[in-house]
């Protein structure tokens, strides 16, 4: 169990990466800026947002 959860961190951490450069900025910048969105946004952007909950980041 504690190999599935480290793979699923593992996804999630590369996922966030992805997304920051792929959307230009790090996720504090993301993560003000979703907070101002009156939508979840894209559905990549809600995926980010959850991973970054799920790890602790925000």
């Amino acid at each position: 169990m504690t190999q599935y959860l480290e793979r699923r961190q593992q996804a999630m951490r590369s996922f966030v990466e992805t997304c920051e450069r792929k959307f230009g900025m790090t996720s504090q910048e993301f993560i003000q800026y979703y907070k101002e969105l009156e939508s979840h946004g894209t559905e990549e952007e809600y995926q980010w947002w959850v991973c970054l909950s799920f790890l602790g980041a925000r």
